[in-house]
């Protein structure tokens, strides 16, 4: 097997070894950003050995870790293009069909209107459940709670 060893990218250090699984030898990395004490690890694999170069391996971490720098993007979706989306990925294993869950979600749209997901925030939240709480028992908005935190 071939020795491990380290790349420093963009002040980050990523130590890159050989792993032997079931599919054979394969590059692998670890590395964490920030550098400091505190920093998130990251690790993965980048392919299999003698497909993927050193060079291949390079330049993937290169692309990694300036997407770990830039952060998450912000999200352009608003409420109601994602209730549709959650619903289609995760409604079939719902119970009933993610009937009650569908309910909740278009109650919580008519509230909060149609906001980008990045503006929903914890006191819209809190907002959402002080109104509620006027119409339906507290056992009732629980449970909303329950299918929000869902998500």
């Amino acid at each position: 097997m071939k020795p491990p060893f380290s790349l420093k990218l963009l002040a980050v250090t990523a130590r890159v070894t050989v792993c032997r699984t079931r599919h054979g030898l394969v590059w692998s990395y670890r590395l964490q950003y920030p550098p400091c004490r505190g920093g998130r690890r990251y690790k993965g694999t980048l392919g299999s050995v003698g497909v993927v170069t050193k060079t291949m391996v390079r330049d993937s971490l290169l692309r990694i870790i300036q997407r770990i720098q830039t952060g998450p993007q912000p999200s352009c979706m608003t409420l109601s293009q994602f209730i549709p989306v959650f619903m289609e990925r995760h409604g079939s294993r719902l119970t009933q069909g993610g009937t009650r869950e569908a309910q909740v979600f278009r109650q919580f749209l008519e509230f909060t209107g149609n906001r980008v997901l990045d503006q929903i925030t914890l006191g819209t939240v809190e907002d959402y459940v002080t109104t509620r709480l006027q119409t339906v028992q507290p056992s009732t908005v629980n449970r909303e709670l329950v299918v929000l935190k869902s998500v």
